[in-house]
């Protein structure tokens, strides 16, 4: 491969590894000037004529605003990566996603989902006869019991219970009673970890006055809201004990 040739193709790969995922985008003239950074002499008009043959090729869209084009990867486009995803990797995607992503923050499993959809092609491509694709299909992971269906859950109530857990703040929240169904009078709590039992999420809490933890279960809090106080956070804590 002649050096043009080998220069040209690191800066298109690099100009595909500077552009966002939708909904960020980055503009055409950053990238620009990203690239002379990364000491790529190229003109802008260069840049704009890759960008457009790129798009044929890969999931990219832009946006038009004024005399300003913005560059993403399209929304749901598969995570482009070098080297491509083995089957070993696009498995443990698969088994996150199906036995983690109750316990992830939206934005979290937002960001993860070109992964999935990778991993989800990846195994979709091994023939049924494939030891790796066999096995898959003959691992499970159960919870003791009868319910197959997990209880459903607040996205707002378990995304501020998340909140209030990486952000170290108290929670303000109200909780229904597993025997008698009735809605508990406001209670601020401390998040201090959480726990997936079977199919069962619990919030390990402590409470004000109360320096014991307790767990909720997450289906259980009917509202929840984040305050902007500071959480009092229990050092040691073995969360064990819950599961």
């Amino acid at each position: 491969m002649s050096n043009q040739k080998h220069d040209t193709l690191l800066r298109q790969w690099e100009m595909l590894a500077l552009i966002p995922r939708y909904p960020k985008s980055i503009r055409t003239d950053d990238l620009y000037q990203a690239l002379l950074g990364r000491s790529h002499p190229v003109t802008k008009r260069t840049v704009e004529r890759n960008l457009t043959d790129l798009s044929v090729i890969f999931p990219l869209t832009t946006e038009t605003v004024g005399r300003t084009n913005l560059w993403s990867w399209a929304k749901g486009s598969a995570a482009m990566q070098l080297p491509g995803m083995t089957a070993e990797e696009a498995m443990v995607f698969h088994l996150a996603k199906l036995h983690l992503e109750r316990l992830l923050p939206a934005s979290m499993v937002q960001s993860l989902r070109p992964y999935f959809l990778t991993a989800q092609l990846t195994l979709r491509a091994l023939d049924s006869g494939n030891a790796k694709r066999r096995l898959l299909d003959r691992v499970r992971i159960v919870g003791r019991g009868s319910g197959p269906v997990p209880a459903k859950v607040s996205s707002h109530v378990k995304e501020t219970i998340l909140r209030g857990l990486l952000e170290q703040k108290k929670v303000s929240l109200t909780y229904v009673d597993p025997d008698s169904d009735v809605e508990s009078q406001r209670t601020v709590v401390s998040v201090q970890g959480l726990v997936q039992r079977m199919l069962v999420v619990l919030v390990v809490v402590t409470m004000e006055r109360k320096s014991q933890p307790l767990s909720l279960r997450l289906h259980r809090i009917a509202t929840a809201r984040l305050l902007d106080e500071p959480a009092d956070v229990v050092d040691h804590i073995n969360l064990g004990e819950f599961a």
